[in-house]
């Protein structure tokens, strides 16, 4: 049913012929530790998002920042473009400060707000690597593409016919006990 929800959703992009546009699942373990937040001034914005754990530093984060890691790991330079502080992040809101954009991707940033008309939809995560561009949206459980997201993706792909754009699809790892049974 996934797969034929999401061809439905992407036969709504009607602006452009071709698009790499892929969508990967990753599975992350649940955090149980201290909320990332606890004892800090953090908006409701932030305590509401579901908290996993960093694959990598094996810490609380969000699944955004998880993905950062994976990435970096990778060799890619990236930021997670937070709009809801209007900044461009390589971590935790509130424990790490803004980083902006080198010029090239600052300009591109600014390309596609200015034809799309607002920031709001532009993807979560935008990645580069040489001449390779990437643009990464984040869904987790129960969350789906919503109409300002796929134009934006219509004028970012035609705005940058090279980048490659991917859907990433996570939901939490469970955990089995001996007996077959879900522990998470």
């Amino acid at each position: 049913m996934g797969e034929r929800l999401f061809k439905t959703e992407l036969s709504r992009v009607t602006r452009f012929e071709e698009c790499k546009l892929q969508r990967i699942h990753l599975e992350f373990r649940r955090w149980t530790g201290k909320h990332w937040w606890e004892g800090r001034s953090v908006p409701p914005t932030w305590t509401s998002k579901p908290e996993v754990m960093d694959p990598l530093n094996h810490k609380g984060t969000i699944a955004e920042v998880a993905i950062l890691s994976l990435l970096q790991k990778q060799g890619w330079e990236c930021r997670w473009v937070n709009n809801f502080s209007r900044s461009f992040m390589k971590g935790l809101p509130v424990l790490t400060k803004p980083e902006p954009l080198p010029d090239k991707q600052k300009k591109l940033f600014d390309k596609i707000v200015q034809k799309v008309g607002r920031r709001k939809g532009f993807w979560d995560i935008l990645a580069w690597q040489g001449n390779k561009l990437l643009f990464i949206e984040s869904k987790g459980p129960r969350d789906t593409m919503k109409p300002a997201q796929w134009i934006w993706l219509g004028v970012a792909s035609e705005l940058c016919p090279s980048a490659e754009f991917v859907i990433v699809e996570w939901s939490y790892h469970c955990l089995k006990s001996k007996n077959g049974g879900a522990l998470l």
